[in-house]
């Protein structure tokens, strides 16, 4: 299969928006008889590889814009995912992630991220914005609309519910303890 990060033509948008939808059903279906312990011929199984992510991916089709046009990893997302359900049938219901990596959260803290080209975003490993608990108390609560990288993920985030049909994700925020791991040294 030669993959490509073109933007899915209008007929085969209408053929994922289709096979979407058979997919769906058959994954609930299967998940009600899941949950309602019936017999089943074979249980649910995905053979996701999380297209949001770049580690692993194939640098070669990674759009050099990825973390900063909406539309690059709209586009990107998309086409994998097409791809993906084309090929092989399991019980993955793919949907878009705004993702920016585990940084999201320490960014909004003050974290410095660094996005190298074709690769995922990471903190800056010799800047630590907390060094002290007088850093800890003076903390405030980010804002979601103007601290790190939290404006760009939903920009991103707004621009793929606009632009498709498949359902939209959050992204990686982490937990507190892997937030404060990077903003704290």
């Amino acid at each position: 299969m030669q993959w490509t990060t073109k933007p899915l033509t209008e007929a085969e948008r209408g053929d994922f928006r289709n096979l979407f939808r058979e997919r769906l059903a058959k994954v609930e279906r299967k998940t009600d008889d899941v949950f309602a312990f019936r017999k089943m011929d074979s249980p649910p199984f995905i053979m996701n590889s999380s297209f949001y992510h770049l580690f692993g991916i194939d640098p070669t089709i990674i759009p050099l814009d990825y973390f900063e046009t909406p539309a690059a990893m709209t586009v990107y997302q998309e086409r994998t995912y097409f791809e993906q359900v084309r090929a092989i049938d399991d019980d993955f219901v793919p949907c878009l992630v705004p993702w920016f990596g585990c940084v999201v959260m320490a960014s909004a803290l003050g974290c410095k991220v660094q996005i190298p080209p074709k690769m995922d975003p990471t903190a800056d490993p010799a800047y630590y914005p907390i060094k002290t608990p007088a850093d800890i108390r003076a903390l405030q609560l980010p804002d979601p609309e103007k601290d790190g990288l939290m404006p760009k993920v939903l920009d991103f985030l707004r621009h793929m519910k606009s632009n498709s049909f498949l359902p939209v994700g959050v992204t990686d925020c982490q937990g507190p303890l892997t937030t404060a791991k990077a903003t704290i040294r």
